[in-house]
Order: structure tokens, then C-alpha cells, then sequence
């Protein structure tokens, strides 16, 4: 109908969890005095949102500015560090970080949500300046690998009932490397059916891994540690997405200047019908194969992402599952 329609169905979905919530969840509060660790907080909100702007907009900062919020954010995160170790209740205890399950967890968020960001942000890209599919087919694709998504967790869900997590941890990766890998091999502009595979491979691999590593974490700690140990997965997968997205922009936009020199605006040439028609024949094969170059190497990335997925699914404990969770 119309993109504003996508955020108007949060609503319903909010009030039946309200409701549910409202109806099922009966608890018992024991209220107590907290301390809130507010300069802990500013300083994890400046170091990360330092080095992340540094990361995301790297290509039109000037020196002046990158190497200044660098050097902010180094200081911001190392400060942070020193005062989690001194106040009654940080907002990130470094004590868990100890923890190896929960720093693997931790890690291995982070990586799969670059590795995320490197497919569902280019895909798109792929389907319509490449393959000149319409928007609506590269949604399709991109709502296809979510719904896989969830099949997939629902599965590792299932399978860890009576299968260690690194099992279902490797298992992930391998899905997640495969298809990466069909993505890089691709003959993009020829082979819709190979590019829907590939995404689908990779969300359900996200399934898997996405869950192997939050519950990873979850086990591993006290249950009154289950709430920052779960913030903390969260925050580290979202912090991957900034840092994939980051990542797999500067490559496609590397690579397109240097395939195409001065075609600056080639995707959005390619993107618009109108533009692209008025390209003739030769300069849209040239501009549609320096990007569909481009986005490959995106995928490449993607990969190597994929295999670190693996490297750290292999270093969860033998001993871990669901009997301990």
C-alpha cells in the first residue's frame, strides 16, 4: 500500500503483547535501592557513537574531524573501562566478560550482525540496479530471508533439546558460509533463483547462530545477571549491523569509483527507471557490471565474516546445553 504502513503495524502487535504480558506474567517485585551508573552510560554512549559516526561516514569526514573522534572515542571506551570496575552496579560488569561462554556469545553477535548487514543492505542494491528488478522483488527477497530467520531459530529451538549449542552453533556458521559464498559466485544479472538461495541460506544460518549465542550467554550466567548478559548480546549485534553496514558501504563505493570513474550517482542512474533508460545500451552494461562487481566483493566480505562465525561457534564450550540453561 504504501512504506509508512510497515511502522502502523507495530501497533496492533504492541497492544496483544501488552495484553498478554498484562494477563500471563505474574510476578512478585522486591524492590531495592539501584545505583545508576550514569557516567558509565555517557561514556559507552560517546566512545561508540564516536568511533561508529568515524566508521559510517568515513568517506565525507575530513581528516580534521575523523582523527579527533577517534581519539575521543579510544579515550571515551578506555575511561569506561576503568569505571566499570569501581561502581556497585555497571552498566556493563566486566566480571562477565570473564565469563568464555558469554565472551564468545558477545563476539559472535557482533560478527553475525556484520555479516547480516553485508546481505540485506546489498541485496537490494543487487535486485534493482543489477538484475532491474522492481523494489517489490527485492522486499521479497530481504522478507523471505527474515521469515527463514525465524524458521530457523525455531528449528535450533528444537534441535538443542538434545544437541550441544556448538553443534547447532557450527551447523549455523556452515549455512551462513555456503550461502555467502553462493552470493560471491553468482552470475548476478542471470540468476535470480541462485541470489533468493543464497539470502534464504544465510537466514536461516542467522537463525541458527542468532540463538546459539544469546542462549550460549543466558546459560552461562547467574539468573540475576540475565538481563544485562542479554542487553549486551543485543547491543553487540546491533553494534555489528553499524559496523557491517559501514564496512560494506565504503567497499561499494570503493569499488564503483575505481570500476567507473566519475560515476558518482551511478546507482541512483541505475535505480531510476527514467535515468536508465536515458543511458543507451552501453553505459548501463558498463555502470550495471561495475556495481554488480562491487556488491560482489560486498558478498566477499560477507564470507569472511561467515568463516570468523565458524572459527568462534567451534570455541564454544563441548559442554554447553540446554540441560544447563
Amino acid at each position: 500500500l504504501h512504506w509508512a504502513y510497515v511502522l502502523w503495524v507495530h501497533v496492533p502487535i504492541g497492544i496483544a503483547t501488552i495484553g498478554l504480558l498484562a494477563v500471563f506474567l505474574h510476578e512478585v517485585p522486591k524492590p531495592r535501592q539501584h545505583s545508576i551508573d550514569y557516567l558509565g552510560s555517557i561514556l559507552l554512549m560517546v566512545g561508540v557513537g564516536a568511533i561508529m559516526t568515524v566508521v559510517v561516514q568515513a568517506r565525507r569526514l575530513d581528516r580534521a574531524v575523523t582523527v579527533p573522534l577517534i581519539v575521543v572515542g579510544l579515550v571515551a571506551l578506555a575511561w569506561l573501562m576503568v569505571e566499570e570496575r569501581r561502581v556497585p552496579e555497571p552498566i556493563i560488569p566486566i566480571s562477565l566478560w570473564r565469563n568464555r561462554a558469554v565472551a564468545i556469545g558477545n563476539v559472535g553477535s557482533l560478527i553475525i550482525g556484520a555479516l547480516l548487514m553485508c546481505v540485506v543492505a546489498f541485496v537490494p542494491t543487487d535486485v534493482q540496479a543489477v538484475m532491474a528488478r522492481s523494489p517489490t522483488v527485492a522486499g521479497i527477497v530481504v522478507g523471505s530471508l527474515s521469515v527463514l530467520w525465524s524458521t530457523g531459530s525455531i528449528c535450533a529451538g528444537r534441535l538443542m533439546a538434545r544437541t550441544p549449542y556448538r553443534t547447532i552453533g557450527v551447523a549455523g556458521a556452515i549455512m551462513l558460509i555456503g550461502g555467502a559464498v553462493l552470493l560471491v559466485i553468482l552470475d548476478t544479472p542471470n540468476q535470480m533463483a541462485g541470489l533468493v538461495t543464497g539470502a534464504l541460506l544465510v537466514g536461516f544460518g542467522m537463525g541458527f547462530c542468532n540463538l546459539v549465542f544469546l542462549l550460549a550467554v543466558q546459560a552461562s550466567v547467574a539468573w540475576n545477571e540475565r538481563g544485562v548478559a542479554t542487553a549486551s548480546v543485543m547491543f553487540n549485534r546491533t553494534l555489528g549491523q553499524a559496523i557491517g553496514a559501514g564496512l560494506g558501504g565504503a567497499v561499494l563505493n570503493f569499488g564503483i569509483a575505481l570500476r567507473a570513474p566519475g560515476a558518482n550517482d551511478a546507482l541512483d542512474q541505475l535505480l531510476q527507471p527514467d535515468l536508465r533508460a536515458a543511458l543507451g545500451t552501453e553505459r548501463t552494461a558498463h555502470l550495471v557490471d561495475a556495481v554488480a562487481t562491487s556488491v560482489h566483493d560486498v558478498y566477499g566480505l560477507a564470507v569472511i565474516f561467515a568463516l570468523v562465525a565458524l572459527v568462534i561457534a567451534l570455541l564454544l564450550p563441548r559442554d554447553l546445553h540446554h540441560a544447563k540453561a
